[in-house]
């Protein structure tokens, strides 16, 4: 993904100040030379992502230099270093300065025989003399799927892989040259990292606030750079709506978008009819890590007929629809954006190959205008008396009669259902068991009340937590009888 080297702004940061695309250039090569001190051939690097100008810097050098990059949350650094050097033996390991007196970290660099060798504008650079191993010349970057945390499984994606979804997302968004999107998401989660690439690619502009969303100041510098494009997941919205960002107008916007899971329906609805009367686009999509962020795409306030649905495929993709043996229909994916494989250690390198369809997991319906429906997860059930229970739709039925956020998970070492609420939910087994036709009994589901959901870095509720709940630390919680 070459860069075009203008005197057009390429980055804003709110602490950094100013870069064009020409000083850019620039910057990259400077950085690209301090590598080759190191490494002349591809060898893997590990970037530990914040929300720095400097981690962009990092990514993209590593990008325009086709040196495969692993991309790990910052939240998850003690939890995964340790693995990550041990199964793929990077070269580099890139980790924010804010870390430089953590024991544990500088103990586990040790450990693998990583030195400090340099401290540059907010990263430590780590170097690791270790043997050369069969890299496979098509392999950019590794990332971890959208929900997951911990030393899971990699998604491995190509250079075609982020080139085609970038081209095809530039066309889907209408994203003009110059345009300014805000970095509001981690660059390690996929949908995050898609807005860096795709206003890139086009030659736009990202502004970086370099403080949390919640922040006043993250809001004002945004306005003052005349911000163009507001990319968010559901949580974002709901941040986004709290702290009144739109009480006043925001005269420069031109689109917001929204991906990373579903939007109640009552907001999509909101935020549409709030782009309409501002003046500006909103944007519904659907994605996936293992086909490179998005799948599909449209703009739900210029067609409002299609409230509830997350667009059409991407151009160059392709939806489908597998009906199995229970008449669930699970949706399929088609493009030339679709990963490669997955990787837990180098040796899953050698098994790497493309993909030509993608299933998703996720269960839904194409109307005859071709735009897709998602109904729910086709794992996202529990059985009770050997019925299957869809908890995606009990879950919205709940919140739909109670008024109250409700999020419903299948135990992971039984088969009962977890019920999780902000708010307690008053006459909520009786509820249930409505919904679920009498067969819930009182020893198959239990009710609890917490302070706030659980999330990954990208927003999204940490299912894997609530599933384990009784596992877990430092989640306040009521137990309703």
């Amino acid at each position: 993904m070459k860069m075009n080297l203008k005197d057009e702004y390429a980055l804003i940061s709110r602490i950094y100040g100013k870069m064009t695309y020409q000083q850019l250039g620039e910057r990259l090569l400077q950085m690209h030379g301090r590598v080759q001190r190191f490494i002349s051939e591809r060898r893997l690097c590990v970037l530990v992502a914040d929300h720095s100008m400097e981690c962009i810097l990092l990514y993209l050098m590593c990008v325009n230099n086709k040196l495969p990059m692993l991309l790990v949350d910052e939240r998850d650094i003690e939890n995964s270093l340790s693995n990550l050097l041990k199964n793929f033996h990077p070269a580099f390991v890139w980790i924010p300065i804010k870390y430089k007196n953590n024991r544990k970290i500088s103990d586990i660099c040790m450990d693998g025989a990583y030195g400090l060798q340099r401290k540059e504008n907010g990263y430590l650079w780590y170097f690791g003399e270790k043997e050369n191993y069969f890299m496979p010349s098509e392999l950019a970057l590794l990332i971890s799927t959208s929900g997951s945390m911990g030393g899971a499984k990699y998604v491995c994606l190509s250079y075609e892989n982020l080139l085609d979804n970038a081209q095809n997302i530039v066309k889907s968004l209408n994203i003009e040259r110059g345009e300014r999107a805000a970095v509001m998401l981690p660059i390690s989660y996929s949908y995050g990292l898609s807005v860096v690439n795709t206003y890139l690619y086009q030659r736009g502009t990202l502004l970086i606030g370099d403080a949390m969303m919640a922040e006043r100041e993250f809001w004002e510098f945004l306005r003052l750079e005349n911000v163009n494009a507001l990319c968010g997941v559901p949580y974002t919205y709901e941040i986004m709506d709290k702290l009144g960002v739109f009480q006043k107008k925001i005269k420069s916007l031109k689109k917001m978008t929204q991906a990373g899971g579903k939007l109640k329906i009552e907001k999509q609805r909101y935020f549409a009819e709030l782009a309409r009367r501002e003046g500006f686009d909103f944007y519904v999509m659907y994605g996936q890590t293992e086909a490179t962020a998005r799948m599909s795409c449209f703009c739900l306030s210029r067609e409002m007929d299609k409230l509830g649905s997350v667009g059409k495929a991407i151009p160059g993709g392709e939806f489908s629809v597998y009906m199995d043996e229970e008449g669930r229909g699970e949706i399929i994916y088609h493009g030339k954006n679709i990963f490669w494989g997955y990787a837990k250690r180098m040796d899953d390198f050698n098994e790497l190959h493309s993909a030509k369809e993608l299933y998703t997991g996720d269960v839904g319906f194409l109307d005859d205008d071709e735009y897709l429906f998602i109904t729910g997860r086709k794992k996202r059930f529990v059985k009770i008396r050997g019925f299957r229970i869809e908890l995606d739709l009990i879950q919205e039925e709940m919140r739909s009669q109670t008024d109250i956020e409700v999020i419903c998970v299948k135990e992971k070492s039984a088969d009962r259902m977890l019920v999780f609420s902000l708010k307690e939910i008053q006459d909520g087994y009786r509820i249930l068991s409505d919904l679920c036709h009498q067969l819930m009994t009182k020893e198959s589901v239990d009710f609890f009340v917490l302070d706030e959901f659980p999330r990954n870095a990208n927003g999204k509720i940490a299912f894997g937590v609530l599933e384990n709940w009784e596992e877990q630390n430092g989640i306040n919680r009521k137990r309703i009888d």
